[in-house]
């Protein structure tokens, strides 16, 4: 389910890594080429891991991709596919989302956050959190989910991840955690696989408790 290439957006530099923590996980991210030329950008995290969740994910993905393609908004998009999915998924089953459709005319990124962790952007030589309107989880109940716009800068980065970053614990049970995060991303040079690296260090051989996954869009 997962894209074999970074999409080619003049202007952008997009990547992304996702490693599940069994053969088979929630986390989700694609890239999506739209109609008009923009393109979409998710990232996605089901409730639960191992085969359950990534069946839940597969139709998820499928819908997303079916919606994607009829000239909404972001925000449109998340409705529609909450409405799709709260006849679909089983009760107490949901799945966190975070959509963006860059427009590489303007460089400006358009994005709806389905209850997902708030992107990181770096700029100015500094990382903070994008605080976006977080709705509520998909599958859950009606929502009407809002948008933020963003225009980037040569150099500037925004990063989507999951949980599995976050809440990576080391063997004394303490969790990567936020922090720790935007600390690697002041670097000029943070990529996913530097994020990656960096989590992996932190749990220095504590066994994998859920997957992880890092998207970076930047301009170039």
């Amino acid at each position: 389910m997962f894209p074999h290439a970074s999409p080619v957006v003049p202007g952008f530099n997009i990547s992304g890594i996702c490693l599940p923590c069994l053969e088979a996980g929630g986390d989700w991210f694609d890239y999506i080429p739209l109609e008009d030329g923009r393109t979409g950008i998710v990232l996605a995290d089901v409730s639960g891991k191992g085969m359950g969740a990534a069946l839940l994910m597969s139709s998820t993905r499928s819908i997303l991709r079916l919606v994607a393609n009829q000239n909404l908004t972001p925000g449109d998009v998340l409705k529609k596919v909450n409405e799709l999915l709260i006849n679909d998924f089983p009760t107490s089953k949901f799945v966190t989302m975070i959509y963006a459709v860059i427009d590489s005319v303007d460089k400006s990124i358009s994005i709806a956050n389905a209850g997902h962790l708030y992107p990181v952007i770096y700029r100015e030589s500094k990382s903070e959190l994008l605080e976006t309107e977080s709705g509520l989880p998909l599958g859950i109940n009606q929502y009407d989910y809002i948008e933020i716009k963003i225009n980037l800068l040569k150099g500037e980065k925004l990063f989507f991840y999951t949980d599995g970053i976050t809440e990576a614990m080391n063997k004394s049970e303490e969790e990567f955690e936020t922090e720790r995060l935007l600390k690697v991303l002041e670097k000029r040079t943070a990529t996913p696989e530097i994020i990656i690296n960096a989590v992996q260090e932190f749990t220095s051989g504590n066994t994998q408790s859920d997957d992880i996954t890092v998207v970076m869009i930047e301009v170039i």
